[in-house]
């Protein structure tokens, strides 16, 4: 829907890490994304996937995750996030929710040869994005026997094969959502489209009553910050949201905050400030530093709740 309204706009943001160094934001607008997600559907379809086909997604929020979410939705895929608990959890969900198709952060390679070696004849592809570990990429080919996809050369096969919609219907399965349970195999929750239409739903209603508190609104300003694993239900509902009311995210790197140093590290100007989730007046401190650095009227924050009895508080 934005990439017709507003193609030139911003959509997904990110800041690179090099050398260990954050650089600038990088910002792709909706119609650049679009045709990304246009290009990685072509070269599924190019793979043999078929509608209802089930597609794996490994790594850090980013970009490519998303456009990998966007691209299964446009072809009626069902997105299977390959949540990190290990490589056992990971060789299940592969085989329990059929998995034929593997997008991968470069980050990832190593976690999952043993995975897809012992699964191996499930996954025919696996494509990854950032730069490839050699090392991995050998072991993969020789162990798991599978040849691997750079993101950008995908990218180039579907441009060559563009392949038509198959708008999926409302009871048609969105994503097979996989979370750590409490013993035994990870536990599966099946969503359909319109399980998450009625959340996105819900999420605008609240955001205009909350924002209509202080005099505004959700409008083409809004930016959100999205730091939260895309395995996450929650994160991937947001992302659906940002398709109709949110019009630009930005993703928090894993050198930009991790849970294991709890900073939010040189986003802000080298500024270090430890994020602290739980407590309301140093999130409003932190919208507001972010307001006044141009991130729009309204800052939409993910995160996850506080457990009880656990203290999140870096060391």
């Amino acid at each position: 829907m934005l990439v017709q309204q507003y193609p030139d706009d911003p959509c997904l943001g990110h800041r690179p890490i090099k050398y260990g160094q954050p650089g600038l934001y990088e910002w792709q607008t909706n119609k650049e994304i679009g045709e990304t997600v246009d290009a990685i559907a072509g070269g599924i379809m190019q793979l043999g996937h078929k509608a209802h086909g089930r597609i794996g997604v490994y790594g850090i929020s980013s970009p490519e995750w998303v456009i990998a979410m966007q691209a299964c939705n446009r072809q009626t895929a069902y997105c299977v996030p390959l949540y990190t608990l290990g490589p056992d959890a990971v060789e299940y969900i592969i085989g329990h929710a059929e998995v034929t198709i593997v997008f991968a952060s470069a980050l990832k390679m190593r976690a999952l040869v043993e995975p897809l070696s012992r699964a191996k004849g499930k996954v025919k592809a696996v494509i990854v994005w950032g730069e490839i570990d050699g090392i991995a990429k050998m072991d993969m080919q020789e162990k798991a026997g599978l040849e691997l996809h750079t993101w950008e050369d995908f990218i180039e096969l579907g441009r060559k094969h563009p392949a038509e919609p198959i708008p999926p219907k409302p009871q048609d399965l969105c994503t097979i959502m996989y979370t750590s349970g409490t013993t035994g195999n990870p536990k599966v929750v099946m969503l359909t489209h319109w399980n998450i239409l009625s959340v996105v739903a819900g999420q605008m209603a609240a955001i205009n009553q909350v924002a209509g508190r202080f005099g505004e609104k959700s409008n083409q300003d809004n930016v959100m910050i999205s730091y939260l694993p895309l395995a996450h239900v929650f994160e991937s509902f947001w992302h659906a949201l940002q398709s109709f009311e949110i019009p630009k995210a930005v993703h928090l790197s894993a050198e930009e905050w991790t849970p294991e140093n709890g900073m939010l590290t040189p986003t802000f100007k080298n500024k270090r400030k430890i994020l602290k989730r739980t407590f309301e007046a140093e999130l409003e401190a932190l919208f507001q530093q972010l307001k006044k650095k141009g991130f729009g009227n309204t800052v939409m924050c993910t995160a996850a709740p506080r457990e009880a009895g656990r203290d999140e508080t870096p060391k």
